[in-house]
């Protein structure tokens, strides 16, 4: 896809569906609450993922989720900026988020921000995450994966974001794992869920820190 070249109207509403998740999970992680389409972040959210879908450019070396996910993320924090009622949404200060050439370092700055302060919603910190975070390569995979499990239904985070506990009954039912073990890695689980449901494209590529 090369920018300022016109897209087939199929093929731009086939990406519009493909990637409307993005506008949720992004205006859900600045705000701390599910988003609807009936929202203002929804409106402000297409517009800025047609603006992508406009001007990506494939050759640039840069995944169209990743692109995708600045410009939304970008066009939302301009959005709260001028919107006083809207402002305590800002994961940054002022003056950081006025600044216009973001760069790719300067959005997982953004991101990490963003993440620790939803982590805070549920008493994990970053010093917690290394101490619980699995050694072997193998257990961290195989939590990772379960954690994308629950971040892919929509009934547990919403109970999670509700009620700050993961219903370990029901997880342990769903994916038949001991509810001993979801326990003893609970906070893990739950901050790497964070991730995926926050749509966390750039901390995404760093799961699994740690261990052998």
């Amino acid at each position: 896809m090369q920018p300022n070249n016109p897209i087939n109207d199929e093929i731009f509403e086939q990406m519009i569906r493909q990637h409307e998740s993005l506008i949720f999970g992004i205006a859900a992680r600045l705000t701390g609450r599910f988003i609807t389409k009936s929202d203002d972040e929804y409106s402000i959210g297409l517009l800025a993922l047609s603006e992508a879908i406009q001007s990506y450019n494939s050759a640039k070396g840069v995944g169209f989720e990743k692109f995708a996910a600045q410009i939304i993320r970008r066009r939302l924090i301009d959005f709260y900026r001028q919107n006083k009622s809207y402002q305590q949404n800002l994961p940054l200060d002022e003056s950081f988020l006025s600044q216009r050439n973001l760069i790719d370092e300067v959005d997982v700055r953004l991101e990490i921000a963003e993440y620790e302060k939803l982590l805070k919603q549920f008493n994990i910190t970053f010093a917690e995450l290394v101490k619980v975070s699995p050694k072997h390569k193998d257990s961290r995979q195989k939590l990772i994966m379960l954690a994308k499990g629950i971040a892919e239904d929509e009934e547990f985070v919403r109970q999670l974001i509700r009620t700050k506990k993961l219903p370990l009954q029901s997880i342990s039912e769903r994916f038949k794992i001991k509810q001993k073990t979801i326990e003893k890695y609970r906070k893990y689980l739950v901050a790497i869920i964070l991730i995926y449901w926050g749509r966390f494209t750039g901390l995404q590529a760093y799961l699994g820190w740690g261990g052998e």
